[in-house]
């Protein structure tokens, strides 16, 4: 073993569960299909939740009811205002 080769392995990578400056940095320059992967592998979903979708109608339409919003008129509502139903790469960084 080189001096080299034990220096390299004497270096610990910091695990993906936690967050680091660098690890932050490098997960903003991916694209969205490596950050997709990457959230499936973390068990973490790229489609957009219930939760989700009722928030970005309160920001939208703040004066809304969201309280009639459900099933088909939830979904109807989701497609008059384009709303994608996956998840944007700030949304996914922010889980990651």
């Amino acid at each position: 073993m080189t001096a080299d080769t034990a220096e390299t392995t004497a270096e610990t990578p910091t695990p993906p569960d936690q967050p680091s400056e660098n690890n932050d940095q490098n997960i903003a320059k991916m694209t969205v299909k490596q950050l997709q992967a990457l959230a499936k592998q973390r068990g973490i979903g790229i489609a957009r939740t219930k939760d989700d979708f009722l928030r970005i109608i309160r920001e939208k339409q703040p004066y809304e009811d969201l309280e009639c919003l459900k099933g088909k008129v939830l979904f109807d509502r989701i497609s008059e205002l384009h709303i994608s139903r996956l998840r944007t790469k700030e949304d996914l960084i922010r889980l990651l």
